[in-house]
């Protein structure tokens, strides 16, 4: 008896909990919280001889390197071949004269990296 007491006052105290906490208004989207801000450091930019440009941001809080290479390109009208940057791009990471797909992946992931190609970028 003394245990369904306590079973039946827990049971209670659990479901009024709800109706005495306040409620949410749920017909108002939330205000929203101020943007934070964002705190570049100093970045060093230079270029290349064969004209790519560097810019490079330095941040020693964690050991990892990180690169983006973006295709500087004019867009252009495909025409009859729409998609067909798109599909060249998704299959620059797939293999070249040199290696297979299969040793492309062996070696990013020998070095524990991501590679992600696209239409613009690599």
């Amino acid at each position: 008896m003394r245990m369904r007491y306590i079973l039946l006052s827990t049971v209670l105290a659990f479901f009024s909990a709800g109706f005495l906490l306040p409620q949410i208004d749920r017909s108002q989207a939330p205000k929203p919280g101020p943007a934070p801000e964002i705190q570049i450091k100093d970045y060093q930019t230079f270029e290349l001889k064969n004209g790519l440009r560097v810019f490079l941001v330095e941040n020693h809080k964690i050991p990892r390197v990180a690169y983006s290479l973006v295709l500087d390109f004019d867009p252009f009208a495909e025409g009859d071949s729409t998609g067909f940057s798109v599909i060249a791009g998704e299959l620059m990471g797939t293999a070249t004269n040199n290696r297979t797909k299969d040793q492309i992946d062996e070696e990013i992931d020998y070095i524990g990296a991501t590679l992600t190609t696209g239409s613009g970028s690599m």
